[in-house]
């Protein structure tokens, strides 16, 4: 196949008898992939199985990247490929899309359960008075999250400085050898002493954190 036709492709309408992200939050519980999703939509085999307890979790993950995302319109900010793709989608009725959007609708259900992770943790820190840091911090560990991006899968270990309850984020790719280790080393509030440079960072979700860059444990 030419890349013009692979190209033409991607403009493929789909059609489907129910919502596409319904399916794609069904699929997400069974660990289904991508393929899974297009075999879906196409033959229709995820109808039956889909339950209210799918179609619910796709209504709230609509309500809420609409209303993410008219924040970030209203407030002039650019959006990437990605989000203009999202409002295209959000717009239907999830009966019928572009075959490139499948990735992301895939995608969804574990962005949207990041989100609200990440909200939660984001109540646990003071977030007033945040500065870079070069030297030891004393750490206690909240929690962990796994985020995909762009292919690439990494953990995601979230602390909170000893005394002024800062947020610090130290990331660890999934092919790293010494994540196992990490997992099993960390429980709620254990205390680490970290050596390094703590980079002030905000990511995609607007939240304000430091960063752990060329860092050793103390």
């Amino acid at each position: 196949m030419s890349l013009f036709e692979d190209l033409e492709s991607l403009k493929e309408k789909i059609h489907c008898e129910t919502d596409i992200l319904a399916m794609s939050c069904y699929l997400h519980r069974n660990k289904n992939t991508y393929i899974g999703l297009e075999r879906a939509a196409k033959q229709s085999i995820a109808n039956v199985a889909v339950s209210n307890e799918d179609h619910e979790l796709a209504y709230r993950i609509r309500y809420h990247y609409s209303t993410q995302l008219s924040v970030e319109i209203l407030s002039n900010k650019p959006l990437s490929s990605f989000r203009s793709s999202l409002i295209d989608f959000l717009k239907t009725d999830g009966r019928s899309f572009d075959k490139s959007q499948l990735g992301m609708i895939t995608s969804l259900p574990s962005f949207y359960e990041y989100d609200k992770k990440l909200e939660w943790i984001s109540h646990q820190f003071n977030l007033y008075d945040l500065n870079s840091h070069r030297g030891k911090l004393s750490l206690y560990f909240v929690d962990s999250l796994t985020k995909k991006n762009r292919g690439i899968k990494r953990e995601e270990f979230w602390f909170k400085v000893k005394d002024t309850d800062h947020p610090v984020l130290l990331t660890v790719n999934q092919e790293n050898v010494l994540l196992n280790f990490w997992k099993k080393y960390l429980d709620k509030d254990r205390h680490i002493l970290l050596d390094g440079w703590f980079s002030l960072r905000t990511n995609s979700r607007n939240f304000p954190h430091l960063l752990a860059e060329k860092w050793t444990m103390a």
